[in-house]
């Protein structure tokens, strides 16, 4: 036969035992009383979401704005070329012919002067060139042509020239779309 022992004469071991503090909720206190430590997973987890979410609306401006500078390298280097052409017409009377009257200016020129492409070292993401193959002796119309990471930008193609109006995706310089991937 089994001895049963009274509950009251483990009553004075088991009294002190949890009344001291660093005893005190071990195991009879609910888990809520409890100090925690770390991260439950459903915490975490809200958290990656929240950054999902946040990233999910970031990561599109910021291809935006990297595609608006690039366009503005593009746009520089247009102004700059066409600079270069304007002196080049004081000097010579002609967009045609460099200053010895007997060079033609092509493609190739604008290449031996630096200014075909942006970024000038690199992977390039636009192509600068003549539009219509060179220039005449009166005029010119130079454009930059997305490339690489540039080709999805709805600007398009870039275009300059000698009077100074400029055009973007096929437009003219009053269109709306000129206006925005110009002025900004």
């Amino acid at each position: 036969m089994k001895t049963m022992y009274h509950p009251m004469k483990f009553a004075k071991f088991i009294v002190p035992f949890f009344n001291k503090k660093r005893f005190a909720c071990m195991s009879q206190c609910p888990r809520i009383f409890q100090k925690q430590h770390g991260f439950s997973l459903i915490e975490l987890m809200i958290a990656v979401a929240v950054v999902g979410i946040l990233a999910g609306f970031a990561l599109p401006s910021y291809r935006q704005y990297v595609m608006r500078a690039h366009r503005v390298d593009a746009r520089n280097a247009l102004l700059a070329l066409a600079q270069r052409l304007e002196q080049n017409y004081t000097l010579s009377g002609s967009y045609a012919l460099l200053q010895d009257g007997t060079t033609t200016v092509t493609d190739t020129t604008i290449a031996n002067w630096g200014l075909d492409k942006t970024p000038l070292s690199g992977g390039t993401r636009y192509n600068i060139s003549f539009d219509t193959g060179s220039p005449t002796a009166t005029a010119f119309t130079i454009k930059a042509t997305p490339t690489g990471s540039q080709t999805g930008d709805t600007c398009g193609n870039l275009t300059l020239d000698n009077r100074n109006l400029k055009g973007a995706a096929g437009q003219n310089n009053r269109h709306t779309t000129t206006r925005d991937c110009w002025d900004k």
